[in-house]
């Protein structure tokens, strides 16, 4: 993904000293969500990413397996297709179809 021509890279703060970065290729119509430093979730609980359309819908689940690194990578799941941004909420195992917490993070995607 960061090797697409159209890659466009956007970082923001999670909560506490993480830092998540989203790399979005239009080109390619996916986007690419790495975090350094995440904690697990609680127990029972999954991190879901969301696309933002104005409507938030599921980009997949990071790998509570993956958290255990200092760097997680994540392939976001479905097209990115007309969303401007993406969030990150703590749900029920096996995630949710809409978000059923506060998202701990919202991240425009940069345009230029």
């Amino acid at each position: 993904m960061l090797a697409a021509p159209d890659a466009k890279v956007t970082t923001g703060r999670i909560a506490d000293g993480v830092t998540g970065t989203v790399v979005v290729s239009r080109e390619r119509d996916k986007a690419v969500f790495l975090a350094s430093g995440m904690p697990e979730p609680p127990s029972g609980k999954v991190y879901q990413l969301w696309f933002d359309d104005g409507t938030m819908r599921s980009a997949g689940l990071m790998d509570r397996s993956a958290l255990s690194g200092s760097a997680t990578a994540v392939l976001m799941d479905g097209p990115v297709g007309t969303a401007r941004g993406m969030g990150i909420t703590v749900e029920p195992a096996g995630g949710s179809a809409q978000p059923t917490t506060a998202p701990l993070a919202l991240m425009n995607f940069r345009t230029a």
